[in-house]
């Protein structure tokens, strides 16, 4: 009998663990929902372009890519209402920014409560120190076997001694 007993007391003590107790209210949980939002909104930071540009260096500084730190390094940052502006140079560089999509999730956090919205401009007038890179010059047949023999005389020794010849010549 006393066997018994203690399989009920182990019996109560598994259902007492394992099974969830429900003791909150709907009002008490959304109360504390709305308290959580309130304080999410009063340590929201200025909406301002130097605050938005923190972002933007906190992201450049972390990055490994040389392409996305080249982007976030030509960028021009203004504020209007509740949208960013953000200006650069070439489409690349959107598109580059664009796809960083913590950074975008990161602008939002920082400040909750705002309906913000990211506005994309190209303005080269906005960069005028900025130069886009060069293409690299398509060299003919001519000036390769140039460049070549420039390099090493023996090109044209060996280019004899085969008795090849040279397109485009």
């Amino acid at each position: 009998m006393e066997s018994t007993k203690d399989a009920l007391v182990e019996k109560q003590k598994y259902e007492a663990i394992s099974s969830p107790m429900v003791s909150a209210n709907l009002d008490s949980l959304l109360a504390n929902i709305e308290k959580t939002e309130n304080d999410k909104n009063q340590k929201s930071h200025p909406f301002t372009p130097d605050e938005i540009s923190k972002i933007f260096d906190k992201s450049k500084n972390a990055t490994e890519s040389q392409s996305l730190k080249t982007a976030l390094s030509f960028i021009n940052i203004s504020v209007e209402g509740n949208s960013i502006i953000i200006k650069t140079p070439t489409q690349i560089f959107i598109d580059f920014i664009k796809q960083e999509l913590q950074l975008i999730e990161q602008i939002h956090d920082h400040f909750p409560g705002k309906d913000i919205k990211i506005q994309f401009e190209v303005s080269e007038e906005t960069f005028p120190d900025y130069e886009p890179p060069k293409k690299p010059k398509m060299l003919t047949t001519k000036e390769k076997y140039d460049l070549l023999i420039s390099k090493n005389p023996n090109f044209e020794k060996l280019v004899n001694e085969f008795k090849l010849k040279i397109s485009n010549q």
